[in-house]
């Protein structure tokens, strides 16, 4: 049964998205911390009058519009610098709608956080609204740096595709116009996603097992997830293991797009309601060089297409620590431990039961208020993004 969902703004504006049979709570707590919830559609004309489009037949998930975000801070001063790098894995196959697949929101309102259209421009990559075969069924994003020594030199850009065979791969902000394959900066076949089955491409290792080619210290498979760690040099992936239950952390070393020995199952440190673990689809750290994490945890396993029913669908908070020298260490080296969990559906940001489209997708932190604390987005399967603003 599909729902309309209605949310007044805190501009004032009276946003409807889509269709839901409750409201979204006006405020919720999390971890202690009270916000205002404010939520719209990130498709539509933006400020530039460049519009995002999004699919509009996804009953029963054959399409979707879930998104994965990654803020990034522009001047300390100047909130209309801040960026929302957006990707959504629309359902692959040329006979399905044309979506925008990977975009960014620039301008944020300083007072309330919000990236929309009145706010902020939007500047389209991949060619805007397209199909699979372009855009790249984009499932994880995460900005590096705006390092530019010229065009498709820089690795800037850190994406999860999952057209074709799943790879991990590199991007220049300044070669982004074309399509996923051939705007990438230095493929790397090891950077397939080992759990998938045999390597489909042409190339060296066409018809060989993901698992003989993916790299070994990286993690198994299904949604794989990166963050920037601790450690500068290094950034976090997180994933299923072999076994498809739980959650492996691994660390990429940045200067070789290796992965270190330190493989790690740490599933035993996460929650199991139901009495069975879930899986980490998006992670954060809690402040820039952090070693506690926010991260979005569910089950069953977040596909692009999304589950028909969820078991639990969760907010964590995680210390995860690195071993000093990642590049010396061994497998286990990884530690994580709980802080708190926040049951997004007792929130009343998630619904587990009426439809599976209200679960959240994706969550990314933001800039600190002068109170000092950061404003959360979140994404859920129905194309919308919510701002939460600290009180």
């Amino acid at each position: 049964m599909q729902w309309t969902r209605v949310s007044v703004s805190i501009l004032g504006l009276v946003l409807a998205v889509g269709a839901a049979n409750a409201e979204l709570p006006k405020t919720v707590t999390l971890f202690g911390q009270a916000y205002d919830v404010e939520c719209h559609s990130l498709a539509g004309a933006y400020k530039n009058a460049v519009k995002v489009t999004q699919v509009t037949d996804f009953a029963g998930h054959a399409n979707n519009r879930a998104n994965k975000l990654d803020w990034v801070r522009g001047d300390a001063s100047a909130p209309e610098q801040d960026r929302l790098f957006v990707v959504s894995a629309i359902q692959p196959g040329a006979n399905t709608d044309a979506a925008d697949q990977f975009y960014t929101l620039t301008g944020s309102d300083a007072a309330t956080g919000q990236f929309n259209t009145q706010l902020s421009s939007v500047e389209q990559h991949f060619g805007g609204a397209v199909h699979s075969d372009q855009g790249g069924l984009p499932t994880d994003v995460l900005w590096l740096s705006d390092t530019d020594t010229g065009k498709k030199m820089d690795e800037n850009i850190l994406l999860v595709t999952s057209a074709g065979d799943d790879h991990y791969r590199f991007y220049d902000r300044d070669t982004l116009n074309d399509d996923y394959v051939s705007d990438e900066v230095g493929f790397d076949e090891t950077h397939v996603i080992r759990g998938i089955g045999p390597v489909t491409n042409s190339g060296p290792n066409n018809g060989k097992d993901a698992s003989q080619v993916g790299d070994p210290n990286a993690p198994w498979g299904g949604v794989v997830t990166f963050a920037k760690s601790s450690n500068p040099n290094y950034l976090i992936a997180t994933a299923h293991p072999e076994s498809g239950v739980g959650v492996q952390v691994g660390l990429m070393d940045l200067k070789t797009g290796k992965f270190a020995p330190v493989l790690t199952d740490i599933t035993d440190a996460l929650p199991k309601p139901n009495g069975t673990a879930g899986y980490i689809h998006a992670l954060v750290p809690e402040v820039p060089n952090s070693s506690r994490y926010w991260a979005l945890y569910s089950s069953p396993e977040p596909s692009g297409n999304g589950p028909d029913t969820w078991a639990f669908n969760m907010l964590l908070r995680l210390q995860i620590d690195l071993p000093a020298d990642p590049a010396q260490g061994k497998p286990g080296a990884i530690t994580a431990k709980l802080l708190g969990t926040e049951d997004l559906v007792k929130a009343g940001l998630a619904d587990s039961t009426a439809n599976p489209d209200n679960a959240i997708a994706g969550m990314t932190l933001g800039r600190f208020t002068v109170q000092g604390k950061r404003f959360v987005y979140l994404t859920d399967w129905h194309g919308n993004l919510c701002t939460l603003l600290p009180q």
